[in-house]
């Protein structure tokens, strides 16, 4: 049993196994070699970021009975997801143009969808030129899904400070806030970028900086007190 590593997002295995039953009319591939089995990882993320990343794999192309020739197109449509995609199958390849494969129901982008199980692809070949059908068949692929968990957590926390109603439109220098109010925001940042407003509060008049410029303490001048509003 050969196993190959692919092009992915996550991890990914890919295993060529001989296939079960009459051969089909057609065969997925993976730099060049006959694919009938892949296991995709997917991972759960718990913990500050929770999420979920989606397994996907790049790089595979398709071949049919009927090779390519001038002005050929391919379609694969995925009887389990409902999912296509559409590739050149020109002389200028030995199979068709490449595609990706996802995790999912009906269409997503370029990518062909694929469900755990058996897959079972009908494809068409045809002259786009002529716009007419030269030949089609099916071929299968058997996806198996190794799920699991993950904590993650922020990358980065960090702290944000403006005049309040000012944090997305144009800023005015903390010094001259024409409401009188400024908006301490502590915020955890998420590998990949997202972000998470941890605490917010909204400081009145009269505020100085404490030590070394931070805002702590019993710093807030002429009573103007605060409002805490933590946010999760």
């Amino acid at each position: 049993m050969a196993a190959v590593l692919a092009p992915l997002l996550g991890f990914v295995l890919a295993q060529s196994l001989p296939p079960a039953g009459p051969v089909p009319s057609g065969m997925v591939l993976l730099q060049g070699q006959p694919l009938n089995r892949v296991e995709l990882q997917q991972i759960t993320y718990v913990g500050d970021c929770p999420g979920e990343q989606q397994p996907e794999l790049r790089g595979l192309s398709f071949l049919a009975a009927l090779p390519p020739a001038p002005f050929q197109r391919i379609t694969l449509q995925n009887l389990a997801t409902g999912g296509y995609t559409d590739r050149e199958y020109d002389e200028r390849r030995r199979s068709s143009e490449a595609f990706s494969i996802a995790l999912g129901q009906g269409q997503r982008g370029s990518f062909l969808t694929v469900a755990p199980g058996l897959n079972t692809l009908n494809y068409q070949v045809r002259n786009r030129v002529q716009k007419i059908s030269l030949g089609q068949g099916t071929a299968t692929l058997q996806v198996e899904v190794n799920r699991m968990t993950q904590n993650r957590r922020f990358s980065e926390v960090r702290e944000d400070r403006y005049c309040s109603g000012e944090k997305t439109s144009r800023r005015t220098s903390l010094d001259a806030c024409r409401n009188g109010l400024i908006s301490l925001e502590r915020i955890g940042v998420c590998p990949g970028g997202k972000t998470t407003t941890l605490s917010l509060e909204t400081v009145g008049n009269g505020y100085a900086p404490g030590p070394g410029g931070s805002w702590g303490g019993n710093s807030w001048g002429d009573g103007g007190g605060s409002n805490w509003r933590p946010r999760y």
